[in-house]
């Protein structure tokens, strides 16, 4: 009997291992998984030897412009309310 499914059944979860890895050291799980379907525990000692941790992307959210507290009354249909005229 061939070993191939036990093989492949091996290689396949060691490539998802290896992309779990990848991502903790904030790169594409997506890439190294493909890498690791060719090159099999050679890409597991290249991400644990020689693969340093990245920093992490920090996106911040900075508004175009300066919103004042009368700007951020709407009525229900997003309109801004007029004032009302005093009698």
């Amino acid at each position: 009997m061939s070993n191939a499914p036990e093989y492949a059944v091996g290689w396949g979860t060691l490539a998802l291992l290896n992309a779990g890895l990848a991502q903790s050291k904030n790169r594409s799980g997506l890439n190294w998984f493909l890498i690791s379907l060719l090159l099999g525990p050679m890409a597991t000692f290249l991400l644990v030897a020689l693969c340093e941790k990245l920093p992490r992307e920090v996106k911040h959210f900075r508004p175009k412009t300066t919103l004042h507290r009368h700007d951020c009354i709407t009525n229900r249909h997003g309109a801004t309310p007029r004032p009302v005229n005093s009698l």
